[in-house]
């Protein structure tokens, strides 16, 4: 087995001339971590993977149980290998953060910057939530779409990027602000919206600024609020302190639902 150091020496002196036998070799030895690192040298170029290195560095992944490495390698297809991902994708029974990052990744590096939004608004259907490295990703795929200039590239699916970013970042004033001239512009929110801006509320503290978009969004847009609305709205009221009133809107939630708050 190398030592660090050999190792490292080694990895230099291959950087612009790594095989891909040599991926295949430590996928297939008793120190597959190695082919990761060597994967990582082939991502810095000029020597780019291609579907076959892809096939052995997560062979690789499986064989020191590197789950979370894995789904990451999926963040480096190229557009030829991004379709085989999404279809392994599709299949996986159970999507968190790191599986929806390695996509949304995927889609970002290859510059298919709508298709980045697009997975964003179903991850936050299926309610799991962003991190950082999501929203890097998004907000830069925004900002390719040309979404903070350019009014009319902007859709539905834009505004609650940004909105979600602006809130997750704490700048809840700002998120409301972003709704507004949502409005303005003519774009009518949906459910993902008002959880984006719900969020930004309770992370804010802005009380009376989240019941008036619970208000707006059940009066105004016929939303029937989701568990999700329901546990925004309850975040920020028992973070105020209301907890009376936080309680007694949980009471108007269906007893199935009611226990999750």
């Amino acid at each position: 087995m190398l030592t660090p150091f050999s190792f490292t020496l080694l990895t230099q002196i291959l950087s612009l001339t790594i095989p891909l036998s040599d991926i295949r070799a430590y996928a297939n030895s008793r120190t597959p971590q190695n082919a990761l690192f060597l994967f990582q040298q082939m991502l810095e170029g000029p020597v780019f993977p291609d579907k076959y290195s892809f096939t052995f560095v997560l062979k690789a992944c499986a064989g020191f149980g590197g789950v979370q490495e894995g789904r990451q390698i999926y963040g480096y297809l190229s557009t030829g290998l991004l379709e085989e991902a999404g279809s392994v994708f599709n299949r996986m029974p159970v999507k968190d953060v790191v599986s929806w990052n390695a996509m949304i990744t995927g889609y970002a590096h290859t510059s298919c910057f709508g298709e980045v939004l697009l997975l964003f608004e179903d991850m936050q259907c299926e309610e799991v939530r962003p991190d950082n490295c999501t929203l890097v990703n998004v907000l830069s795929a925004c900002a390719h779409l040309g979404a903070l200039r350019n009014d009319s590239q902007k859709d539905i699916s834009t505004w609650n990027s940004i909105i979600v970013g602006l809130g997750m970042h704490g700048f809840g004033e700002n998120a409301l602000e972003t709704f507004s001239e949502m409005l303005v512009k003519g774009f009518g929110p949906n459910e993902v919206t008002f959880i984006a801006v719900l969020s930004a509320c309770s992370r804010a503290g802005l009380l009376n600024e989240g019941r008036h978009m619970f208000q707006l969004m059940v009066d105004d847009y016929g939303i029937q609020p989701t568990i999700e609305h329901y546990g925004c709205m309850v975040d920020l009221l028992g973070g105020m302190g209301l907890l009376e009133e936080a309680l007694d809107l949980v009471k108007t939630r269906p007893l199935k639902e009611a226990h999750v708050l």
